[in-house]
């Protein structure tokens, strides 16, 4: 419901790439984060996190080209869960080609992952189990890798292409995002394009005025019935009307 969003952000995306590029970067990309927890059973391990900054600071180390957009789920406590990484981190941002964005709230970072998706050629999503930034980083326009670490094959996101999207570690992610700066446009890696009606049909910047008009018409109808599910009936026969039968889908639920 963000994507009225994107328009709005271009400018401060812009500036953001500029930035890397004055320090000689051609080619950018951004990479997303879930989080992690000390303790490995309840979540991501911090020791599964740390190799994911080591993979790609290590391939910024060796590609002078290269420059790369972190945008961390929590921020604020980062450096402390990348332990000895950090250091890596840091100097990576000494060369002017990382940047780590930090902007937070007391637990999320409140940065949109949308303007460091527009800043970049390339996102990559570092997890498979709660893929929305990549989701978004792609509607804004950007090609976008998964990758599935954990182990996640019930993902609806298993239907994207292997090895052109999906892939199962970092040293396979990052050959393929080499091969799509070597390729340019003409690649095909990263492409949502045959699957992405399935998770957004419209992509037309509109979905808070569906969303909005949607509740507004339940919570009329709730203001005139006792019953919910005629309230809940009405609304979606008056979204279909303007939107269309196949937008959406009556189920039951126990």
């Amino acid at each position: 419901v963000k994507d009225y969003n994107n328009p709005l952000l271009r400018e401060e995306a812009q500036g953001i790439r500029d930035k890397l590029i004055s320090h000689g970067a051609k080619d950018i990309v951004c990479v997303y984060d879930e989080n992690s927890h000390s303790d490995h059973r309840w979540h991501s391990g911090h020791e599964l996190q740390r190799e994911n900054y080591k993979f790609i600071l290590s391939e910024l180390f060796e590609n002078e080209r290269l420059g790369v957009i972190f945008k961390p789920k929590t921020a604020l406590t980062l450096r402390h869960r990348l332990g000895e990484v950090n250091k890596l981190l840091q100097n990576a941002e000494e060369t002017g080609r990382c940047l780590v964005m930090e902007n937070t709230s007391k637990t999320t970072s409140i940065t949109s992952p949308i303007i460091a998706a527009m800043a970049s050629d390339l996102c990559i999503h570092g997890h498979l189990c709660a893929g929305t930034a990549g989701l978004e980083a792609y509607l804004s326009g950007t090609p976008t890798f998964l990758i599935d670490r954990e182990g996640f094959p019930d993902s609806k996101y298993y239907e994207l292409p292997e090895g052109k999207v999906r892939f199962k570690d970092w040293p396979q992610s990052i050959v393929a995002m080499n091969k799509f700066f070597n390729l340019g446009p003409e690649s095909d890696l990263g492409n949502w394009k045959d699957f992405i009606n399935e998770l957004d049909p419209f992509r037309d910047g509109l979905g808070a005025k569906r969303m909005g008009f949607f509740l507004e018409m339940l919570r009329t109808e709730l203001s005139k019935r006792k019953c919910k599910d005629e309230a809940i009936n009405f609304a979606a026969e008056a979204y279909k009307a303007d939107w269309g039968d196949d937008k959406i889908i009556f189920g039951t639920m126990n």
